[in-house]
């Protein structure tokens, strides 16, 4: 299966108890979560198991996305020249050392976790300085679009169009 066909197979999905099922490419049967993962998935939601919430909402999840207290420290020791950019019609950040501001850079394209649906270009903000320091290069953080806002594929193609 090549990609446009693996793409044209997920775009499908298909609709089970009023939700879309995004089928593995190649693959004919849906996912699920297993009592096992929900088991492990409860302390997450500060319940025991037997409490653990069905179903928290996306909002619950992306709040307890922005990462743990640490990670809100500037380690950055130099200057840095941080814009937010338009590419192509996505939402950017670009850090890099205020020193090599007008040389061409190596760059590193950082897309922040969250499964498509939570994080944020705010989250990552911290970890992006970081590497724009220590790295000498220049890092451009993608805000793409979340789910369920934008379904499925307007994240990846987000970040693909970044890209180029």
């Amino acid at each position: 299966m090549d990609y446009q066909e693996a793409l044209a197979s997920l775009e499908r999905g298909q609709k089970q108890a009023g939700m879309t099922v995004k089928f593995v490419p190649g693959k004919t049967t849906g996912g699920w979560l297993s009592d096992e993962t929900r088991v492990n998935l409860a302390p997450v939601f500060n319940a025991s198991p037997a409490q653990a919430v069905e179903k928290p909402s996306i909002q619950d999840m992306r709040d307890r996305m922005m990462g743990a207290p640490g990670s809100k420290k500037n380690i950055a020791k130099h200057s840095l020249q941080i814009e937010n950019l338009v590419i192509d019609g996505v939402a950017t950040r670009r850090y890099r050392l205020a020193a090599l501001a007008g040389p061409t850079l190596p760059t590193v394209l950082y897309f922040h976790g969250g499964a498509y649906y939570g994080g944020s270009v705010a989250g990552a903000e911290m970890l992006c300085r970081a590497l724009a320091d220590f790295a000498g290069c220049q890092v451009i953080s993608v805000d793409y679009p979340l789910a369920p806002e934008h379904p499925f594929p307007a994240a990846p193609l987000a970040c693909y169009r970044a890209e180029t």
